[in-house]
């Protein structure tokens, strides 16, 4: 046990105890690259003047359930920031982010839910490669394209909620090895979204999804 403000460490056993930790400043801007990858902490909060999370921050942070990021001025998420944190159960990203890159939340095995900002253009490859707990998603009206086997493996997801009235532009293998059974929640009159109920390979409608207008 690590008190951080009084400097006191507590051991419940007895024998040498090797502590891992690294104090952020109030002032830190940035997460940097590979800063914390395969850290061994349970819960981290990110200072209110973080401006974006670097490559590979967090990666393989095995143990790593809760993130809270308390900047309302942070932007960016770069590529395969949350990577492999393979027990991240939760993680709040603010408004004011507008690019999450690619495998930003690749094989984290145990999160179950994700909030994508509004002013989030597109969602790259790889997102949220075998994300096997993840059960709703909400995609932005911002949102332009859903890349190459960004919800590959989502076998839990059950609903997939889109707020743009023309479709996003998907790869053809966007949705390969989702969830069999699922609903697709589109705006009422919105066009384009028929393409990702066709019964061929990869689109939702090999999974036997259905489409609801809302």
């Amino acid at each position: 046990e690590i008190d951080q403000n009084k400097g006191k460490y507590t051991f419940t056993t007895t024998g040498i105890h090797t502590v891992k930790y690294k104090l952020l400043s109030e002032y830190e801007t940035a997460i940097l690259d590979n800063l914390f990858e395969s850290c061994d902490f349970y819960s981290i909060k990110l200072p209110a003047s973080i401006e974006s999370i670097e490559y590979s921050a967090f990666k393989n942070c095995s143990k790593l359930i809760s993130v809270n990021i308390l900047s309302n001025i942070i932007e960016t998420i770069e590529q395969g920031a949350f990577e492999g944190c393979t027990n991240l159960i939760s993680i709040n990203i603010p408004d004011s982010v507008n690019y999450i890159s690619n495998s930003v939340f690749k094989n984290c095995s145990k999160l179950m839910s994700v909030n994508i900002p509004d002013d989030v253009s597109n969602i790259y490859a790889d997102t949220f490669y075998n994300c096997t707990s993840l059960t709703s998603i909400t995609i932005p009206s911002n949102v332009t394209t859903i890349s190459m086997l960004a919800l590959y493996g989502c076998s839990s997801l059950e609903t997939i909620t889109c707020l743009a009235a023309t479709a996003h532009t998907i790869s053809n293998n966007t949705f390969l090895n989702i969830k069999t059974g699922g609903t697709l929640y589109v705006p009422q009159g919105s066009i384009g979204y028929d393409t990702w109920m066709q019964n061929a390979n990869f689109y939702l409608g090999k999974y036997g999804w259905a489409k609801v207008e809302q």
